[in-house]
């Protein structure tokens, strides 16, 4: 089957529609917020039942109508038991409501449903959740840049001749070093250009995060699922075996950053630690600390001598950084304000793959 035909089917087991595939999909699933759980349910199994785009618009409903019934658990299991009925969840699961991992993947798709309705990556796609849900996680692997996306699910496809899981699963893959590597250029905030960014990039040697107080709380709090901070933070699978990391936050922040954000980025132990400026008060809670991690390196990376010598103002991190790594050839900044000529700067809500939930 070609790509045209798995995208362009006829809309099978749904509504007439005057149009073509996409019109027929958007007419379909219109009103879909205004209807009971029983009748977007149904939808949602027409949906299944027609072409790619009818698929995503039906994950869409499910996103939507879990954020609508969330909090009403009768209506919850009216929405699951009609799509058990239609073999959409699986029926030994049902008793898990929202927890149904089949469920928490369609909705996935559903809250990623404009990136893949995309021009240039929607024309790729096939009617099969689990492939669907591999492009959904290839897109957070690229840090959320549909350009990339669009180059590589292109790539896959040219060299494949169709689009499926595994070899979506391949690709998100880290590449070892010795491994020839295609180069696609991102629109990510500050990336010097030419440079490669994404799993089909280079691996980074310097990291420098400069987390917000929010960032801070999110690192700090306690999650249901152990690995969901390492799963929406997937900067780990980005950092060279030979690499520096600097962390700017208050001291009292140090535990946060010595002992979840260094490991999550794959730092084992702190190795410096550098009063920002000169304290005034003999409580050092809140003075801005720079925090040193290596990793990889036989011997620890020394400060520059005059570094006490100037401090009329706060170090600059990023200035020091790149003074005592003269010779990183991929710096990344995570959690930066605004983009800095020469580093990769994922620019605030850009370092999250997705916001980790506390459920």
């Amino acid at each position: 089957m070609t790509r045209a035909n798995r995208n362009d089917s006829s809309c099978a087991m749904a509504a007439p529609c005057s149009s073509g595939s996409a019109q027929c999909a958007v007419e379909l699933f219109s009103n879909s917020e205004n209807q009971s759980a029983e009748q977007i349910a149904r939808l949602v199994i027409s949906g299944f039942g027609a072409g790619t785009k009818h698929v995503i618009y039906a994950c869409i409903a499910i996103n939507k109508a879990v954020l609508r019934f969330r909090n009403n658990r009768d209506t919850v299991d009216i929405f699951i038991a009609e799509l058990v009925k239609g073999f959409i969840l699986p029926a030994s699961q049902a008793h898990l409501g929202l927890s149904i991992p089949k469920l928490s993947m369609l909705g996935s798709i559903g809250d990623h449903g404009d990136v893949l309705l995309r021009d240039g990556i929607r024309e790729y796609l096939v009617p099969y959740p689990s492939t669907l849900y591999e492009v959904v996680l290839l897109y957070k692997r690229l840090f959320r840049n549909v350009d990339a996306l669009a180059k590589c699910i292109a790539l896959i496809h040219e060299r494949d001749g169709e689009l499926t899981a595994d070899a979506i699963a391949r690709e998100a893959k880290p590449k070892k070093h010795n491994t020839p590597q295609p180069t696609f250029s991102s629109t990510i905030t500050g990336q010097p250009e030419g440079q490669p960014f994404g799993v089909c990039g280079n691996d980074f040697d310097l990291l420098v995060a400069t987390p917000s107080l929010s960032d801070i709380r999110r690192l700090s709090d306690v999650y249901a699922n152990s690995a969901a901070l390492a799963e929406c933070l997937q900067i780990h699978e980005r950092i060279a075996a030979k690499a520096i990391a600097f962390v700017a936050v208050s001291v009292k922040d140090f535990p946060t950053i010595a002992h979840v954000l260094l490991p999550l980025c794959g730092f084992g132990r702190v190795s410096r630690i550098v009063l920002a400026s000169t304290p005034t008060h003999p409580d050092v809670s809140d003075v801005d600390a720079i925090i040193l991690a290596e990793r990889g390196h036989d011997n620890p990376v020394l400060l520059p001598g005059d570094l006490w010598q100037q401090r009329a103002a706060p170090v600059d991190i990023l200035t020091l950084a790149a003074r005592i790594a003269p010779n990183a050839s991929n710096k990344l900044h995570i959690f930066a304000v605004e983009s800095s000529p020469g580093w990769h700067s994922l620019v605030g809500e850009q370092t999250w793959a997705e916001r980790p939930s506390l459920r």
